[in-house]
């Protein structure tokens, strides 16, 4: 079962995990941008090295017409001139700024160079300057020697005619070499040319010439040594030559840029990572309080189904669980109160009726409601507390009360007040019962047979004997709470209340111990033994009320009530 810890760093987890992944791929999509910007500088190389072709063919061009032009050149041809044409072609090749200049005849045997020192053509070069004296012209790719080193040029060859028929060529090469490779860098790209896969030139900086793509003009990423390379490789049309493959290879670094996307990348993992582990560390510390509070909260909420009113202190979470915690205090001392209501009521009513009455279940609303009303009272009180020492008298009285409530309680009566030396008990409110009036009848004379045991009691400690007088009524009450607001007193009010008390007092004057009225009698006349007395005027009354004096259960009740 998760725990509310795991559970809050489970909830810190998932918000911040995404967060995380969404870094990585948003590291993702700037190398991708990264590639993009790379690719569209690299097809602009790409543009920029055919504009540079391009450019340098037509200078070949413009530059071989203006060769062409010259007569002398096929006046000397034709007349076998070779050392004035030597001298010419030397001459032209000097305004030629890097290319070579030279002369074939119709078999295709170089006559006059100039321009490029010690230069010659391959065979294959020858071929197409033969071809080309033969009077076709062409432009090609092919390799030269030059100063006894390999170089590939791109190369022109254009008839010489005299008299209208073709009398040898003229052929003019630029060599596609490292220095045109730097004169052609753009972007900051480098450059590498390989024909048939072997690598023919580069820029005098390219840190990896080997790296030479397939000519599928698709950017690639490659890497030499610790260096990361982004190459675009083409195959420009001008460079083509029958038989060969030639493929440009642009190439940028992007080792720097994709170190520090990675370092961006790195720094953002990292903040997570510290945010994650300050959100981890602080879901921690709010969980273990949250825990903590939960815990002991839960744990006095175990200790109430024992009875045990337990608070919870030091939740001081500054949120609901401190509300709640206060709120479930609040709980507790109003079950505490309860209880302890319920144990005070208790001693004045039995536990039967203290928990209907603090159920709800019992109205204590004022309303009319029938009852049994017993008074009962020390005789010669007064004169008793004049002669016992306030803590004597006090601690007598608690004896005597606890005694006489006893026996009230065994009855379900409920103990309405204490009027001095005087108990006041009412049977049928707040919960009624059918039998009342022989309840109130039947704890009368458990009175009397405690108040015998408790002479025997006072006696033997040396302290005074006591009689009582009870008068028992019934009749219908106003039952409900009186008081102030703060501080309210549920009790009965009514004619039989006042009745009762009189008979309690008349109890003296007829010298009898319990007085039943007329009006109880009727109710409990099968169960009980009594001595008619006499009919009495109460103030307040028109009609006389006859009394009696109760004597005993009949045989009867009293092996019932046993």
């Amino acid at each position: 079962m998760r725990t509310v810890r795991s559970k809050l760093l489970l909830v810190v987890a998932a918000c911040l995990i995404p967060a995380v992944i969404a870094a990585w791929f948003r590291a993702r999509e700037a190398e991708d941008d990264l590639l993009d910007e790379v690719r569209s500088r690299l097809d602009l190389a790409d543009e920029a090295f055919n504009g540079e072709l391009k450019e340098d063919l037509s200078g070949i061009e413009l530059t071989l017409d203006f060769v062409d032009s010259d007569p002398r050149i096929a006046g000397d041809l034709r007349s076998g001139n070779t050392d004035g044409l030597r001298k010419l072609i030397r001459a032209l090749g000097k305004g030629t700024e890097g290319a070579g200049i030279a002369v074939a005849d119709r078999t295709g045997q170089i006559v006059a160079r100039g321009g490029l020192r010690d230069f010659s053509f391959s065979p294959g070069g020858l071929a197409v300057v033969a071809e080309a004296a033969g009077g076709e012209h062409r432009h090609t790719f092919l390799p030269l020697l030059v100063e006894k080193k390999s170089v590939y040029a791109l190369t022109l060859a254009e008839p010489i005619f005299a008299d209208g028929a073709p009398v040898g060529a003229l052929i003019l090469a630029r060599p596609i070499d490292t220095e045109f490779l730097d004169h052609a860098r753009k972007l900051g790209s480098h450059w590498a040319i390989a024909v048939n896969g072997a690598v023919v030139a580069s820029s005098s900086e390219h840190p990896a010439p080997e790296m030479t793509g397939s000519g599928n003009a698709k950017v690639e990423m490659a890497r030499s040594g610790e260096r990361t390379y982004a190459t675009n490789s083409f195959r420009p049309e001008l460079l083509q030559a029958s038989g060969q493959s030639v493929v440009v290879t642009a190439l940028q670094d992007v080792t720097d840029l994709r170190r520090e996307i990675r370092r961006d990348l790195i720094r953002s993992m990292l903040v997570l990572a510290l945010a994650l582990l300050v959100a981890v560390g602080l879901a921690h510390s709010i969980g273990r309080r949250m825990v903590s509070a939960i815990s002991r909260i839960s744990a006095a909420a175990a200790g109430l189904k024992t009875g045990q009113y337990l608070t919870v202190d030091g939740v001081k979470t500054g949120d609901e669980l401190e509300q709640l915690a206060a709120a479930f205090n609040q709980a507790v001392a109003g079950l505490r109160e309860r209880d302890q209501l319920k144990e005070t009521f208790g001693k004045y009513v039995t536990r039967h009726v203290a928990e209907r009455i603090l159920s709800g279940k019992a109205v204590l609303g004022g309303e009319m409601v029938p009852v049994t009303v017993l008074f009962s009272d020390i005789r010669g009180f007064t004169s008793l507390s004049e002669k016992m020492d306030p803590k004597a008298l006090l601690d007598f009285l608690n004896v005597y009360f606890s005694g006489m409530v006893d026996c009230v309680m065994r009855e379900s009566g409920v103990v309405d007040k204490f009027i001095g030396d005087a108990i006041m008990a009412v049977f049928g409110a707040p919960v009624p019962q059918e039998d009342d009036a022989l309840r109130a009848v039947r704890s009368a004379l458990a009175m009397r047979e405690r108040l015998v045991q408790l002479n025997l009691s006072f006696a033997a400690r040396g302290l005074p004997q006591i009689r009582i007088g009870i008068g028992v009524h019934s009749g219908m009450v106003v039952a409900g709470n009186m008081g102030h607001v703060e501080r309210m007193e549920y009790t009965v009010i009514g004619d039989p209340v006042n009745l009762a008390s009189r008979l309690e007092s008349l109890t003296k004057e007829l010298g009898v111990d319990i007085l039943l009225s007329d009006d109880t009698y009727q109710k409990v006349r099968e169960h009980v033994l009594v001595e008619p007395l006499r009919e009495i005027q109460v103030r307040g009354r028109e009609q006389a009320v006859m009394v009696y004096r109760l004597l005993d259960l009949r045989r009867a009740q009293v092996v019932s009530a046993a």
